[in-house]
């Protein structure tokens, strides 16, 4: 009996590492996605070039995407965001 809950407890311990690493690991991928859009954005200034909005726009789709896949969207993008 307390071998099983030590096997759970351990095995409860590496989903929660996989979850941590996985939300890390797309954070990472969006904050350089925030990177450049910010470059993106400070280019549009001064520009007609309507390229440009569509590739914020492209930028904010593949931020949303890791968003999703991070596990907790609204926590994501808000600290994504906020920064």
């Amino acid at each position: 009996m307390k071998l099983r809950i030590l096997l759970l407890i351990i095995v409860a311990g590496f989903g929660l590492q996989s979850c941590q690493s996985e939300y890390g690991e797309r954070m990472s991928q969006a904050l350089k996605l925030k990177q450049e859009y910010q470059k993106v954005q400070s280019d549009m200034y001064g520009s007609n070039n309507p390229s440009l909005k569509i590739q914020l726009s492209e930028i904010e789709k593949q931020i949303k995407f890791h968003a999703v896949l991070s596990g907790n969207e609204p926590l994501f993008l808000k600290e994504i965001w906020s920064n």
